[in-house]
């Protein structure tokens, strides 16, 4: 059994799913449609959002195989993952607030599909030149369809039900949490084995990939704070489920699951992290105003 049956498992891909559709639902039931005609027109803030996955991540990957040369398939997998922007679980850290749900939404959405456009062709340039890489399009436009795009646009319809949609609501985020922790909980033992497999020149890789990619996201991510937090844990999550889907092809029988499995635990951390400091940034600054408030009553 290898590392992809544990975390591709049917027990773990119903999870994933459920998650997926769970969450692609409570956001649809938070964002209209005119907020999502509101982003498309802000061109800036998208080329930007594509320039950091798609051009300045790869271009990371590829000097920091250099930095750190590591074993062939730990490289094919590091710079698959480096190619491949848009993870769906992205989702779970990106949407911080109700009011994050716009970006949050559309920037999934975009990074998805432009990671199946595009790393195919970032594969071919930046992978060794003896690997070559097959696509597994169908899969991938089912999952994208089905579990993020269908259950999307059935929530945005659910909204006029008004009370009953915002219950809906709730119910979705609430699932959607609840699933994304069982994931975690049943792949955590497979991650950890995979991690411990990883040398040390390939886990410093795999963090200077994540922490250079939050970073060029951050930067990337324009004047609006939220913009840039958003933008930031986005750009750090890589899509390890389109990786595993090429690598299960392209690649049998090699290494290159282990270091897909490890980056997927590895990921996890500065996202979470990120999101639990804005929190607490912002229970403070609301504690301040409160305590301030109080003060000037008097």
């Amino acid at each position: 059994m290898t590392k992809m049956d544990v975390i591709l498992g049917p027990l773990s891909k119903s999870l994933a799913i459920a998650f997926l559709v769970s969450m692609s639902l409570s956001i649809g039931l938070e964002v209209t449609w005119r907020q999502v005609k509101e982003l498309l027109r802000d061109k800036g803030l998208l080329l930007r959002a594509l320039a950091a996955n798609i051009v300045l991540v790869p271009l990371l990957g590829v000097t920091l195989v250099w930095i750190f040369p590591m074993p062939r398939d730990f490289e094919i997998a590091f710079l698959l993952l480096a190619a491949a922007p848009g993870a769906p679980s992205a989702v779970r850290y990106t949407r911080n607030q109700r009011e994050d749900a716009p970006f949050a939404a559309g920037l999934a959405m975009l990074l998805m599909c432009a990671a199946i456009i595009l790393t195919p062709v970032l594969a071919e340039i930046i992978l060794p030149l003896e690997a070559r890489v097959t696509i597994p399009y169908d899969q991938i436009a089912t999952v994208l369809v089905l579990y993020v795009i269908f259950p999307g646009a059935i929530g945005v319809t659910l909204q006029r039900w008004g009370e009953e949609s915002d219950m809906i609501g709730r119910v979705s985020l609430m699932s959607a949490r609840l699933f994304f922790a069982a994931w975690m909980l049943i792949t955590f033992f497979e991650q950890s084995r995979a991690t411990r497999r990883m040398g040390v020149r390939t886990l410093a890789a795999m963090v200077c990939l994540i922490a250079g990619s939050m970073i060029l996201g951050w930067l990337m991510g324009g004047p609006k704070h939220e913009n840039r937090r958003i933008l930031a844990s986005a750009t750090s999550m890589r899509n390890v489920a389109l990786c595993a889907a090429i690598a299960l092809r392209s690649f049998p029988g090699t290494d290159v699951d282990i270091a897909l499995v490890a980056f997927s635990s590895m990921m996890v951390t500065p996202a979470s992290t990120l999101v639990f400091y804005e929190n607490y940034k912002k229970r403070r600054a609301t504690g301040a105003d409160a305590s301030l408030r109080r003060s000037s009553s008097f």
